[in-house]
């Protein structure tokens, strides 16, 4: 196991709407020589969300080999998916889930040739629509880590 870099993303410091927050990140405490192993935790504290859409979580680091399947070889899928979010905290008798929750269970690594170098990186949250398109329940603050393990 190489050394691991933890960065964190509260969405009260970031700027935007709830489904598309900016962060400044200054990256320089990673190698830019070494390849990653990306993993991430996520939740936040949603309410009144039925789940009535898939939530999928976006970051742009710069370079990914996520490929998507698709039946028509036309659409141009995002390369900048991390993975989906989870529906937690269901009240009986209620209708409405509590929070969306991510982690290293849930979702499969990602592999970076690199550590990212913009200074400014987006969280998006979409739906699974062709194209995605922004999740529309509230989603409140949210903490994401992105944990980086040297490879």
């Amino acid at each position: 196991m190489g050394k691991i870099y933890n960065y964190i993303f509260n969405a009260a410091l970031g700027t935007g709407a709830d489904h598309s927050k900016s962060f400044a990140v200054n990256w320089d405490k990673m190698p830019d020589d070494k390849p990653l192993k990306l993993t991430f935790s996520y939740t936040s504290n949603i309410t009144n969300d039925t789940f009535a859409e898939t939530a999928n979580i976006y970051c742009n680091l710069g370079q990914s080999y996520i490929i998507f399947g698709s039946g028509n070889s036309l659409v141009n899928y995002r390369p900048d998916f991390l993975g989906f979010l989870t529906p937690v905290g269901f009240v009986v008798g209620a209708t409405n889930f509590q929070s969306l929750t991510a982690n290293t269970i849930t979702n499969p690594p990602i592999y970076l040739d690199r550590r990212p170098y913009q200074n400014t990186i987006t969280v998006e949250i979409k739906n699974s629509a062709s194209p995605p398109a922004n999740y529309t329940a509230t989603l409140g603050n949210y903490t994401l880590i992105l944990s980086f393990e040297e490879l």
